[in-house]
């Protein structure tokens, strides 16, 4: 067991009175209290603190204006120095004529022997077959007249 003296952890769970720990505050001591200020001091801080937080925006507004108007004039600076520096480039350049060709020309070919026009079409090879496999030969003299009269035409 402990001496009287001795701070004691577990005290409060035996019942048995606990002396107070040196190295914490005693809570049970009222802490002073901070002096309140009088009425009439309280308006004039706080007319103090508007004040002050009134001339903070005020400068913080003229450092936006100023920050604007020196991005602004940045700005015109460098339009400036570009139109100027595509003026010299194009005053470089050679001054050129558009080339004109004249009229243009339209150009028909006309496919003409003998007086009439040629007309070449192909032979339906593949149609006459198909019908003729399908018809089991007996398209096949079809084919054979159809190509005889086509030969003689040409």
């Amino acid at each position: 067991m402990s001496t009287p003296n001795e701070y004691d952890p577990y005290a409060e769970y035996r019942n048995v009175p606990a002396v107070p720990n040196p190295a914490q505050p005693d809570l049970v001591k009222p802490q002073p209290q901070p002096q309140q200020q009088q009425p009439h001091d309280l308006t004039r801080v706080d007319q103090q603190q508007r004040e002050i937080a009134e001339r903070l925006a005020w400068e913080q507004q003229q450092r936006e204006i100023a920050e604007r108007q020196a991005w602004e004039q940045q700005v015109r600076q460098q339009a400036w120095a570009e139109a100027q520096r595509q003026a010299a480039w194009q005053a470089q350049q050679p001054q050129q004529q558009p080339h004109y060709a004249g009229p243009v020309q339209q150009v028909t070919v006309n496919n003409v022997v003998g007086g009439s026009v040629v007309n070449v079409r192909a032979f339906p090879h593949t149609m006459h077959l198909i019908l003729t496999l399908i018809s089991c030969g007996m398209w096949a003299p079809i084919w054979i007249i159809h190509y005889v009269i086509d030969i003689a035409r040409r």
